[in-house]
């Protein structure tokens, strides 16, 4: 039993390994993630989503299931749908730019100042917030499933994940995204299959799931009613994460062409429906199995997994590689966007001679750097609900201040540079007063709450305070906006789908 675990843990690890050093010892000479560099739109779609998918949606979301239900999927089919606004009007805008990191375009609309202070929050996101959690969710499963210790499953993500970014080129870290993919792709959905087969089959399953396969909560829920899915913070939640987000949008800036990282946007949005049935479904099968509620929602997964192993053995390593490829596939990510986020946005700032020889040593002390704050904090997401609950309510400190500037810049020429600095500082007092003053409305109807309110106080200064001489980004690169039909075509499809899903699951 435990031999075949090791065997297929080392013939997974065997598979990345030979991509990972032949991808790293080609003769390609591609820029990091820079607009044009060459991407094609296959790889840019798969490595969103593996950027994207990582412990905590194996570990958080699935205890977050097993308690509200199929609602949870609001986050990954709203997703889709802001994946395809963002892939029809502001990666365009982006890529015209020709920039190299998110905050980059915010000097050029702005000044520098915004530029840097939305670079120093984006990694306090990162490493507080989801670098700390996928650390910390990876290392508990480990703990529970495996019985590995705490600190070294921590170790162990840390080490693998410094091993794979300290060398890395882009085309290293997009083909072995591939296999991380299709790791936790396919064996998330054995698991989910196994499960429903213990249940009894599909019909079975539908019948004990009760009101859990509801995608939409009441309006008085406190966790995530129906307003808040459809019509509020959810959605600055989402355009914050895939449009505003540097290890995201990184791989859509890398693109051949706009159609390249089009289509890329779409694959990863076809993907995002498919997310719920191998994360959040195995959540509600560990309720209709067991009925105890664990003290901790993060056990949810390990105790379904723990009852699957019974029949089987070899369930553990599959487990240990889905773990795995999610979190290595997401702290890689994370890991190059700090480090260019540091490298152009704040260290260039100071050091302007710097060669690219230099960048490369800076880049290898920024993600150790990374690495050792992160797992320092890590610890403390115990303190949570669950580390899914964890990340959410932490990013509400910035994400509608982030969001609200970007849109604002992208899309209002009378938006002012003190104005986008102003509710950079208010958001945290906003978020923070707003939930412990009214601790019965729901985290993401505050956001959404707090993004309204940045908006009219950004509209209101540049009333008072109108800029005398508003700037205008202009165009690096030529970027063609027709419509792609395909892309269009795609796009009308998805949106069918999801409206078929949210219509399936009422």
């Amino acid at each position: 039993m435990i031999l075949w675990n090791v065997i297929i843990v080392c013939s997974f690890l065997i598979i990345v390994l030979i991509i990972f050093f032949f991808s790293l010892y080609k003769k390609e000479n591609i820029n990091y993630y820079i607009a044009g560099s060459g991407l094609s739109w296959p790889y840019i779609g798969i490595s969103i989503i593996a950027a994207n998918i990582s412990t905590e949606h194996f570990i958080g979301m699935s205890g977050s299931g097993y308690e509200n239900g199929m609602a949870i999927a609001s986050h990954e089919w709203t997703a889709a749908i802001a994946l395809i606004i963002i892939s029809l009007y502001i990666l365009p805008k982006f890529m015209s730019a020709g920039i190299k990191t998110l905050p980059e375009y915010l000097e050029y609309r702005f000044n520098h100042w915004v530029r840097l202070t939305v670079a120093i929050l984006m990694l306090i996101f990162i490493i507080f917030i989801q670098f700390a959690s996928i650390i910390y969710g990876g290392a508990l499963a480990m703990k529970i499933i495996f019985d590995v210790d705490l600190f070294l499953g921590m170790f162990v993500l840390s080490l693998l994940s410094l091993l794979f970014t300290s060398w890395a080129r882009l085309s290293t870290i997009a083909q072995t995204n591939v296999v991380f993919v299709a790791t936790f792709i396919l064996g998330g959905s054995w698991i989910t299959l196994k499960g429903i087969h213990y249940i009894g089959g599909i019909e079975k399953f539908v019948a004990y799931s009760d009101d859990k396969l509801k995608s939409l909560l009441p309006i008085d829920n406190d966790f995530m009613p129906w307003t808040s899915a459809l019509l509020g913070g959810l959605w600055v939640a989402q355009f914050f994460y895939f449009g505003f987000n540097q290890f995201i949008t990184q791989y859509l800036l890398s693109g051949k062409s706009l159609s390249d990282a089009q289509k890329g946007i779409l694959l990863a949005a076809s993907l995002k429906l498919f997310v719920p049935f191998i994360v959040i479904i195995p959540g509600i099968i560990a309720f209709e199995i067991t009925q105890i509620k664990p003290h901790d929602n993060d056990l949810v997964y390990p105790m379904l997994i723990d009852f699957l192993a019974k029949f089987h053995f070899e369930i553990k390593g599959i487990v240990f590689c889905i773990l795995l490829s999610a979190a290595i596939s997401s702290l890689n990510s994370m890991s190059i966007a700090a480090a260019n986020i540091f490298i152009n946005d704040i260290y260039i700032r100071f050091f302007r001679n710097i060669t690219e020889k230099d960048k490369s040593t800076v880049k290898k002390y920024v993600i150790v750097i990374i690495v050792f704050i992160s797992s320092i904090w890590a610890p403390f997401i115990a303190k949570f609900h669950d580390s899914f609950e964890y990340m959410q309510k932490f990013a509400g400190m910035i994400s509608p201040g982030i969001t609200a500037v970007y849109i604002l810049g992208l899309y209002n020429r009378k938006t002012t540079s003190l104005s986008a600095l102003l509710i950079l500082g208010i958001n945290p007092i906003l978020y923070l007063g707003t939930i412990n003053f009214y601790p019965s409305i729901s985290f993401y109807n505050v956001i959404g709450i707090n993004f309204l309110i940045l908006i009219v106080i950004s509209w209101l200064l540049s009333i008072l305070f109108p800029e005398k001489n508003p700037k205008t980004v202009h165009e690096k690169y030529e970027i063609k906006f027709e419509r792609n039909l395909l892309v269009v075509i795609w796009s009308i499809f998805l949106t069918t789908m999801i409206f078929f899903l949210y219509t399936l699951f009422e």
